[in-house]
């Protein structure tokens, strides 16, 4: 996949996808905590997979990442990451604290972050596979506390990843006045996007 190669049309259609996803994850995400949840979608773009560390505020910048496997019909797999800040801040919007009273991450709170991200990635794959035809599978999602660019290069070191360029999906949680971002990566291998691009093409 080149970025130069994708038309407005598929990116239109991929955004559309994003928006029915997050859609379907803020339902979910609310009847987890008892609370109205909304999450947006504002910006979607393709990226070289390189270039993923100069995110945020470049590869020393402290981050969560939860990385799902997927497997199927689309294999690669989804990064959904987090400045740490917007990390300790999701905690609080979620379990309904004041914003900038969780400090660390407690095992407890890596496990709803988990829950939160298996969520969005579900949701996500849910409406891409509905809209194209294909399958996809998530595993669950593996949690990492470090700077940026050791967990791009973990990723790439553990999943022998070969992409290319990654599906960047800015993806914004609102609970009332509190505003949380994060970006969400679809990372599929040269097959699968060419996969996922021909049956946006045959709609």
């Amino acid at each position: 996949m080149k970025t130069q190669e994708l038309t407005e049309l598929q990116i239109d259609a991929l955004r559309e996808i994003a928006n029915i996803g997050a859609c379907h994850a803020a339902t979910a995400l609310s009847q987890l905590v008892q609370k109205k949840i909304l999450i947006d979608v504002p910006q979607m773009s393709v990226v070289p997979f390189p270039d993923l560390t100069n995110i945020f505020d470049g590869p020393e910048t402290m981050t969560v990442g939860m990385y799902t496997p997927v497997f199927g019909d689309i294999s690669g797999g989804i990064l959904f990451i987090l400045p740490e800040k917007d990390a300790l801040q999701i905690i609080d919007l979620l379990r309904g604290r004041s914003v900038g009273d969780t400090k660390i991450l407690k095992k407890r709170d890596r496990e709803l972050l988990q829950q939160t991200t298996n969520i969005l990635v579900s949701s996500y794959l849910s409406a891409l596979t509905k809209f194209i035809g294909l399958t996809a599978l998530a595993s669950r999602s593996e949690i990492s506390h470090d700077m940026l660019g050791a967990i791009v290069d973990t990723i790439i070191i553990e999943t022998d990843l070969h992409a290319e360029e990654a599906v960047l999906v800015e993806t914004e949680l609102l609970e009332t006045a509190n505003r949380v971002k994060g970006i969400m990566f679809l990372v599929p291998d040269a097959q699968s996007i060419d996969k996922i691009l021909q049956k946006i093409e045959a709609k």
